[in-house]
């Protein structure tokens, strides 16, 4: 088992993408999409509602079945009621910060019923009172296998940031890292999302963004 990090959402253009936001009708298991990401908001046929998400939230897929698990889960959609350095509209897993002086991260979990190749996402600084600069370092860890222990798969320091828009060059991204990991089998059965604010920052949530994946 060889684990790879990937810096940029361009290695998973061969593979698929999973959008939050994108309401999935119980047993429907649609297929992934497939074609480019682009602006979200006009391919979504049923959105979800923006507010607090049941533990686990599946989402049932015909490539795997994605299960998250959070101590608590939101969706959010970026923008003026919840700015973040993604795109205007984008779906998000929120997961709230805990409160200092903890110092513990943020974290998300996904489980696969179908192991995938690789994973990534954008890992964005989330606030209802939206600020810039603030500090954080986010983290990958990801397990193979039924009875792996889970590795540090990516770890990369990041910059709250005020949310844009689609159409803007990805600069509008800034200080919100790409976290991914590709294995050299389909052997990734779980994946964890961290985001530990730097010392002396406030930072309220950790934004996950739509989900690129490898299977």
């Amino acid at each position: 088992m060889a684990i790879q990090a990937v810096n940029s959402a361009a290695g998973f253009d061969a593979g698929w993408w999973l959008d939050w936001a994108e309401g999935i009708a119980p047993g429907a298991a649609p297929a992934a999409r497939r074609c480019p990401v682009g602006d979200l908001r006009a391919m979504r046929l049923a959105p979800r509602l923006e507010g607090q998400m049941n533990v686990p939230a599946t989402y049932a897929l015909s490539e795997t079945t994605v299960e998250v698990q959070a101590a608590t889960l939101e969706l959010r959609f970026c923008g003026a009621g919840f700015d973040c350095n993604q795109f205007e509209g984008d779906g998000l897993l929120v997961v709230a910060v805990p409160p200092a002086p903890a110092r513990a991260a943020a974290s998300l979990s996904l489980a696969f019923d179908r192991p995938v190749r690789g994973l990534g996402a954008y890992v964005a600084a989330g606030s209802t009172q939206p600020g810039s600069g603030a500090g954080f370092t986010a983290r990958l860890w990801v397990r193979t296998g039924p009875s792996g222990r889970f590795v540090l798969a990516a770890s990369r320091r990041g910059t709250s940031g005020a949310h844009g828009v689609f159409d803007t060059p990805p600069g509008v991204l800034r200080g919100a890292p790409f976290l991914g990991a590709i294995s050299d089998a389909d052997d990734i059965q779980a994946a964890r999302f961290e985001l530990l604010p730097a010392s002396g920052v406030r930072v309220g949530q950790l934004a996950l963004s739509h989900l690129h994946a490898l299977s």
